[in-house]
C-alpha cells in the first residue's frame, strides 16, 4: 500500500504477490548494512526498485525520496515486540523490542534496559543479534542500533559481525551546548524525532561519519 501511495503514476493498484515477492528479494539482497545505506539513500537522494508487473510493464518505483523527509507520503511508523524465527539451526527464536519503520523499512532497532544497567549491554545483546544473522530479510535495511535505559543511552551504526565493536558506540550531544544526553526521554525527544531519526537512518552510513555525536 506504501508503494501504491508513493508510485501514483506507476500503480493503480496494491502490487501481486508475485510483483511484491521481487521487492522482498530486492531488499533481501542487502548483504551488508553498508549496502543497505547505499540503496536507502539512492540516486540524488532517491530510493528505487525495479519490478515487473503482472502486465509486462517494467517499472521503478520510489522507496524513499529524502525530499519528502517529515513531510508529502514518507510514513513513519513504531512495532513493538516482534518475534523473529531463528535463522541459524540451533538458535532461539528473538523478540525485538522496538523498531521504527520509514515507509515499511526498519531503519532503527530499539533494545531497552533496566535503570542501571550499562546501554552497553543492549548494543551486545544486539550484536548477538547480528551474529545469529536476525538482521537479514526484511531487517536489511535496518541502518541504527539503540540499546536505552532510564539513565543511560547509546546508539552505533549497524554493522557485520566481524566489525562489530562498542568503542563507536555514541551519546546523542545537545545542541545548545555539547553536553552528551543520558535520560532517554531527552533523547528521544531529540535523535528519534522525525524528521531527525530519518535524516540520520537513511545518510549515517553513507557520509561514513556521525553528525553531532560524542564518543566516551
Amino acid at each position: 500500500d506504501i508503494l501504491e501511495i508513493n508510485n501514483p503514476d506507476k500503480l493503480t493498484r496494491p502490487l501481486s504477490k508475485t510483483e511484491f515477492a521481487q521487492v522482498e528479494e530486492e531488499i533481501s539482497n542487502l548483504d551488508t548494512p553498508y549496502h543497505a545505506g547505499q540503496f536507502l539513500y539512492g540516486l540524488n537522494g532517491k530510493s528505487q526498485v525495479e519490478v515487473d508487473l503482472d502486465d509486462n510493464h517494467h517499472v521503478f518505483l520510489t522507496v524513499f525520496d529524502q525530499d519528502e523527509i517529515g513531510a508529502g507520503n514518507t510514513v513513519y511508523q513504531i512495532v513493538n515486540q516482534i518475534q523473529r524465527e531463528p535463522v541459524l539451526a540451533g538458535r532461539k527464536s528473538r523478540r525485538f523490542d522496538t523498531t521504527l519503520l520509514v515507509n515499511g523499512l526498519p531503519i532503527i532497532q530499539i533494545e531497552e534496559k533496566a535503570d542501571g544497567v550499562d546501554a552497553k549491554t543492549g548494543l551486545n545483546q544486539m550484536h548477538q543479534y547480528i551474529a545469529e544473522q536476525q538482521y537479514t530479510g526484511f531487517y536489511s535495511t535496518l541502518q541504527i542500533l539503540v540499546a536505552i535505559a532510564p539513565h543511560d543511552v547509546r546508539y552505533m551504526a549497524n554493522t557485520t559481525d566481524d566489525q562489530f565493536n562498542t568503542d563507536f558506540a555514541f551519546r546523542w550531544q545537545r545542541e545548545k551546548d555539547n553536553r552528551p544526553v543520558y535520560d532517554w526521554k531527552e533523547f528521544c525527544n531529540s535523535m528519534l524525532s522525525i524528521p531527525m531519526a530519518h535524516q540520520i537512518g537513511c545518510k549515517l552510513i553513507p557520509e561514513t561519519t556521525f553528525k553531532r555525536a560524542y564518543n566516551e
